[in-house]
């Protein structure tokens, strides 16, 4: 029977007899390390000792550096099973023994770097294990490491993967920016930008996608270069549906603060996602990121006349048109719409861009989404006001539409105190009040008033609706 044939409990054995000869090893650590490469046998690897022997040969011949090579190649193909990670980070020597290659690197090759950084990289999967490694001052080390072969592509890429998982970590991501990590992940991305580095860019993506969701680091990523080489990932790779999703959703997370805008506006962000919008409006994760992105910024004034510069409101409309049947769209279109219709400034493009006809077909549709309805009765609220914007309400039924979807669902407490506000605003009109009543709103305000007694503001506004209508409580 050839060594590639034999269990693997005999090679175990084999590896123990000839611990002392380690070119003898040299063979047998490869069959091992291509043994790991297959998931049915990482348990078998795991109970026979194999993973432990592993440990110890590495430990015992740091300076053998191609068995070091081998055998870090066998614990990298092992480390990827979780049921393995855990069992290796449970044995504190491969961390001790880590931490000794990190800090002696200069002596080893980049293949035995790397190598050092996949197991980093398998073991960050685990948060016991990240902890023990942080403990051991390993991370300081390791971010050294990346940044003093920043040059060196194959270790950055691994890095950056190891990176991935370590900016998920409650305890840790807050402490990368501090480190240098924001600068490791910056450099990455303007030495290695081909398309043969899309690898190593959708890991620095990801990184940056991971720490902006931890607010602590909001402030630092802000004042780094890290936003506008995020922007240039977007221009140069926009092609690359994976990139581009992690980039949106980097200044998804990023947007919730709203302290840095002017960075914002610094890169022109709204511009390039406003095209994004129209380039992957077939793709519903990039468009939700982009949306919420959008709806973050123009909650500040300043950001408005950029989205309608650049026919923000005509690509919301087009979206609304394209997933009519879709309520998460159509409630986060209507969501940034609130903010428009209370201008008069913009009264004119709900016209232009049939807006209104919009906001009325999504109600119809989905007439039991409150959320949706809220919204979209908050902007007709608005807009009827004024005079062009009312007449187009009424043309297209909003009214009627209105009142069905407040009949539907007027146990609603949060979706009736702001439907009260419509139903105000209308009967304060005269065409307005015939409708409201022709339609049975006198029954519906009555309705209103018995459900949610609790509520100072409905009440309030319904006893102002029905004076308008010249009702009798």
């Amino acid at each position: 029977m050839s060594i590639e044939e034999q269990p693997t409990e005999k090679i175990v054995r084999e590896i123990e007899l000839n611990i002392s000869e380690p070119e003898k090893l040299i063979n047998k650590c490869v069959i091992l390390s291509k043994r790991a490469q297959k998931e049915e046998n990482q348990e078998e690897l795991r109970k026979s000792g194999a993973i432990s022997l592993l440990v110890r040969i590495m430990k015992r011949y740091r300076k053998e550096t191609l068995l070091l090579e081998k055998v870090l190649g066998a614990l990298n193909n092992c480390s990827l099973d979780p049921a393995n990670c855990s069992y290796l980070g449970q044995n504190t020597q491969i961390f001790e023994l880590i931490i000794d290659l990190l800090t002696n690197y200069p002596k080893y090759d980049t293949e035995i770097i790397s190598r050092v950084i996949g197991v980093i990289w398998n073991l960050s999967t685990s948060e016991e294990n990240i902890q023990i490694f942080h403990k051991a001052k390993g991370l300081e080390l390791f971010v050294k490491l990346l940044k003093e072969k920043s040059e060196v592509k194959e270790i950055q890429e691994r890095g950056l993967g190891a990176l991935t998982y370590l900016a998920v970590s409650d305890s840790i991501s807050p402490l990368l920016p501090n480190l240098g990590v924001l600068e490791i992940i910056g450099d990455a991305c303007t030495k290695f930008n081909t398309e043969d580095d899309l690898v190593l860019i959708e890991r620095a993506t990801i990184c940056v996608f991971n720490l902006a969701a931890y607010e602590e680091n909001t402030q630092m990523i802000f004042k780094s270069k890290i936003p506008s080489t995020i922007i240039e990932l977007i221009k140069q790779f926009n092609d690359q549906n994976q990139i581009v999703l992690r980039c949106v959703g980097f200044f998804s997370n990023l947007t919730t603060t709203s302290e840095y805008y002017s960075v914002i506006t610094e890169i022109n962000l709204i511009a390039v996602f406003i095209q994004l919008l129209i380039k992957y409006k077939a793709d519903l994760q990039i468009i939700r990121f982009v949306l919420n992105t959008i709806l973050n910024l123009i909650q500040l004034s300043e950001n408005k006349p950029s989205f309608v510069d650049n026919q923000g409101l005509e690509v919301l409309v087009m979206l609304m048109s394209e997933y009519e049947q879709l309520p998460i769209i159509q409630k986060k279109c209507c969501e940034i719409l609130v903010y428009f219709a209370s201008e008069e400034a913009y009264q004119d493009l709900f016209l232009t861009t049939k807006a209104i006809s919009a906001i009325i077909i999504a109600m119809n549709t989905h007439p039991t989404d409150t959320v949706l309805l809220g919204n979209s009765a908050v902007c007709l609220s608005n807009l009827f006001f004024y005079e062009n914007c009312k007449s187009q309400i009424l043309d297209n039924q909003g009214i009627l539409i209105f009142l069905q979807a407040l009949k539907t669902n007027i146990k609603n407490r949060k979706f009736a105190e702001r439907a009260s506000l419509f139903l105000l605003n209308i009967t304060c009109d005269k065409n307005g009040r015939e409708l409201v009543l022709d339609y049975g709103g006198k029954k519906l305000c009555k309705q209103l008033l018995k459900t949610h007694k609790e509520s100072k503001v409905l009440m309030k506004r319904m006893k102002a609706t029905l004076t308008n209508m010249n009702v009798e409580l």
